[in-house]
């Protein structure tokens, strides 16, 4: 049986007690994450879940595909930047507010720094901020979520923290006193991507270690080589169509996906 094959079979045997009734998915607009949900949705189960995007109004097709695909699913979207802290602690308030238990954060955002580095009106480093503190910043405000999930569920059920983003790339060679890698000579493709990986990877094992986080599963992945628009976008508006010159460490080694594969790989 092919490694797909495997991943659809265990796919197949979500059943409605067993399908995330309560989940969170951040970058789920587009690429992976997108793909993701909609093989979620697509389970044909109830389920709640909150979409948080940049613009509600381009993202309402999206909502109209999802609600046709499964008219049982309740699609929460909340409109915002994840690039500031301060707008993290607002969407989650909101969700902290009205839930109880949360079964799945999933986090896909992210992108490439090919323009260079650029600032949020924080004062991180915006790939960093979308990547690493952004992430952490979710897990951190939804983990009493998460815990009160684990505690009242039966006893081999864990919520999920999934982190699509680069596990694997990790490093030992990590900025301790430049983790938004201010100096110019740490600014690069290859050492954002091995940066980003490690603080991510140890940000959830220390998490994973905490006191009252043993029934919940962290997990980082990296995707493998899957055809999204990820370059392109990075890019901005000065992209032209090229191959950019920095690929991302290691890519050539990875597996080949399509988004549709690299979704249900998630789940």
């Amino acid at each position: 049986m092919t490694l797909l094959a495997q991943i659809r079979a265990s796919n197949a045997q979500l059943t409605e007690a067993t399908t995330p009734r309560t989940a969170v998915f951040v970058g789920a607009t587009d690429g992976i994450g997108k793909r993701a949900l909609t093989k979620l949705v697509s389970t044909g189960f109830p389920l709640k879940a909150y979409v948080i995007g940049r613009n509600k109004d381009r993202d309402q097709a999206l909502l109209r595909e999802l609600c046709a695909i499964n008219n049982k699913a309740e699609l929460v979207y909340l409109e915002g930047q994840i690039s500031l802290m301060s707008e993290v602690i607002r969407l989650t308030s909101v969700i902290l507010e009205k839930e109880q238990k949360i079964d799945i954060l999933f986090h896909s955002a992210a992108f490439l720094p090919f323009l260079g580095r650029q600032e949020t009106d924080e004062g991180l480093e915006l790939s960093i901020a979308v990547a690493h503190f952004s992430r952490f910043a979710f897990i951190l405000r939804l983990l009493p979520k998460l815990q009160a999930a684990a505690e009242s569920g039966p006893e081999q059920y864990s919520p999920r923290v999934i982190s699509i983003l680069a596990a694997g790339s990790e490093s030992l060679d990590l900025f301790l006193k430049d983790l938004s890698l201010k100096e110019l000579e740490h600014f690069n493709i290859p050492t954002y991507a091995r940066h980003v990986a490690t603080m991510v990877t140890l940000s959830m094992k220390h998490l994973a270690e905490q006191p009252g986080n043993e029934k919940i599963v962290f997990i980082h992945a990296h995707p493998g080589r899957v055809s999204t628009d990820l370059v392109r976008k990075s890019w901005g508006d000065r992209w032209n169509g090229a191959v950019p010159p920095t690929p991302a460490p290691s890519a050539g080694t990875l597996s080949q996906w399509t988004p549709d594969e690299a979704g249900e790989k998630a789940l």
